[in-house]
């Protein structure tokens, strides 16, 4: 079988359409009360030392935000749904 990176559509069980043969991940960044977040581009699904910047044609922009200013972004919506309770976890651990 060749190597491949996955990009590319899938359909679940469930009927829905996801990006990602090989299904999803993500990476958390953090530093000094700021997250690094991706504007991800608009063909991708649910799209609208370290120094950030776009790694390939699925992300838009990547910059450091405020954890007070996460909610004035357009999220994706499964990270809007989690960040609360997300920006609470990172609080107790960066206390």
């Amino acid at each position: 079988m060749a190597h491949t990176d996955g990009d590319g559509w899938m359909q679940c069980s469930c009927g829905h359409k996801h990006w990602g043969l090989h299904g999803a991940a993500g990476l958390l960044l953090v530093r000094d009360g700021t997250i690094l977040l991706q504007h991800r581009a608009p063909w991708v699904h649910n799209g609208v030392d370290l120094i950030a910047h776009e790694m390939n044609d699925e992300s838009q922009e990547i910059r450091w935000v405020l954890f007070d200013d996460v909610t004035k972004m357009n999220l994706h919506p499964s990270f809007a749904r989690n960040w609360p309770d997300l920006q609470a976890l990172l609080g107790e651990l960066l206390i």
